[in-house]
């Protein structure tokens, strides 16, 4: 198969000594992903101070604390007296000590699947690659800076990253224990910008797509993760970009939105609080 254009002048870069710009995909480029923050004898001396104290307290997890989650306590024989339906979505929660976060969706009348959010550890780093291979692939319809390597896969180099870099937190995505996607949150001291969050690289499996997974999953973010938040999308993804102003309208969002150029493409970037 013949090479691109594009293809043939990143190949000559890296026969350069040069960095590869298919590695300036997405948010990377405003992320540090080199320097790591040592911490002071103060924060270190209270962190053992309060690491007891947070367990039980209800803001665990909007600071940031990942073990725990919200389960969501539904009985399906008894979900008349257990619940009122002031909205499509039924939720009930109450805190476990586990490292996954779990919430029932489904509209009034059907029978409730289970939302999973659990972040990734290292040991399922190929898991978390084969996702990737999948998104990189339907990402490489709006830029050419995406080849498919000889293996057959699309490769994410900086994914090991992941697990060194503060700030750098990927979460699996799960339907009644199924794998139904995953999404990358940076966040301070990684995410080089003004903002505290950014939801990055976000992708539901083809299956599970129109079915509110991905919706209730950012309003479930917003929710437990106050503050500024970036995002960013190719100009050319008008599904993603249809997707993000979806979300501002339904919950009533007030965006700022800036075209910029990273790495010679069309990007749109929208700023908002939550």
């Amino acid at each position: 198969m013949a090479k691109s254009k594009a293809k043939k002048m990143r190949d000559k870069m890296t026969r350069e000594g040069k960095r590869n710009p298919e590695l300036n995909r997405s948010l990377f480029i405003f992320a540090d992903m080199e320097t790591r923050k040592t911490k002071t004898k103060k924060e270190k001396l209270q962190h053992q101070h309060t690491k007891h104290k947070k367990r039980l307290s209800d803001g665990a997890y909007s600071t940031g604390d990942d073990r725990f989650f919200y389960c969501v306590s539904y009985i399906y024989k008894m979900k008349k007296k257990l619940f009122d339906y002031p909205s499509s979505l039924c939720l009930k929660h109450f805190y476990c000590k586990l490292s996954q976060k779990t919430l029932m969706i489904g509209k009034e009348g059907d029978e409730l699947r289970m939302l999973t959010i659990e972040k990734v550890p290292k040991s399922q780093a190929g898991v978390l690659q084969n996702l990737y291979s999948l998104y990189l692939h339907d990402l490489s319809a709006y830029t050419p800076s995406l080849d498919i390597r000889e293996d057959g896969a699309f490769h994410f180099e900086e994914l090991p990253l992941f697990w060194k870099v503060e700030g750098l937190s990927p979460y699996f995505i799960k339907v009644d224990d199924k794998l139904t996607g995953f999404f990358l949150l940076l966040e301070q001291p990684a995410l080089q910008q003004e903002a505290d969050y950014c939801i990055n690289d976000f992708f539901i499996l083809n299956k599970y797509r129109k079915q509110g997974i991905a919706s209730e999953t950012v309003k479930d973010i917003f929710s437990h993760r106050k503050g500024t938040y970036m995002i960013i999308e190719l100009a050319g993804n008008k599904r993603a970009i249809s997707f993000w102003k979806h979300i501002y309208e339904s919950l009533h969002i007030s965006f700022q939105e800036k075209k910029i150029e990273l790495d010679g493409e069309p990007t749109l970037i929208q700023t908002f609080s939550v």
